[in-house]
């Protein structure tokens, strides 16, 4: 284990989330929660899924691991606009660093077998915290995997195995 990567308890308890309906499965290291909310747009009302795993704030690598999708509808976003892709990503980060009062501090492309994608990190609270962001958008799904950590603990292993665990069921 290199000294700046972290690896806690929760390596050992990680458990398989598989939905059908979100055509995905992931692993996340505690009890899953899902939520849903539907938000009204400009290109009509979308309906967001949540699935989330929070741990305690003392000994975790991560405080939450999330991952969301939503469906858009036709005409809105699919994986082969590339013209559109760039820019749904760039206002996407955007909105993001700003709902936390944030910055965006990377952001890389992160194509998933060969979907468009990528990945970010924000740093919020003033620097003490940080979220990782992978996303992919599949056909007119958009997904969102994200784990959320303080500073000090944002190498660590456990955010590693969470993104790589990410596999999408495609048709």
């Amino acid at each position: 284990q290199l000294p700046f990567l972290t690896l806690a308890n929760e390596v050992n308890s990680w458990k398989e989330l598989r939905s059908y309906e979100g055509r995905f499965r992931i692993v996340m290291p505690g009890e899953v929660e899902e939520k849903s909310y539907t938000l009204a747009t400009d290109v009509g009302d979308l309906t967001y899924r949540t699935f989330y795993c929070q741990l305690p704030l003392k000994g975790s690598d991560n405080l939450m691991y999330m991952l969301s999708y939503v469906d858009y509808p036709e005409g809105a976003i699919h994986s082969d606009s590339i013209a559109l892709i760039p820019e749904f990503f760039e206002a996407t980060m955007d909105a993001a660093a700003q709902s936390v009062k944030g910055d965006l501090v990377y952001s890389g492309t992160d194509n998933y077998k060969g979907y468009p994608g990528r990945r970010w990190r924000i740093d919020y609270l003033r620097g003490s915290a940080v979220i990782k962001t992978r996303a992919v958008i599949v056909e007119h799904r958009y997904y969102a995997i994200q784990t959320i950590t303080k500073k000090d603990k944002n190498l660590n292993l456990s955010t590693d195995k969470f993104f790589e665990s990410f596999t999408i069921f495609v048709d």
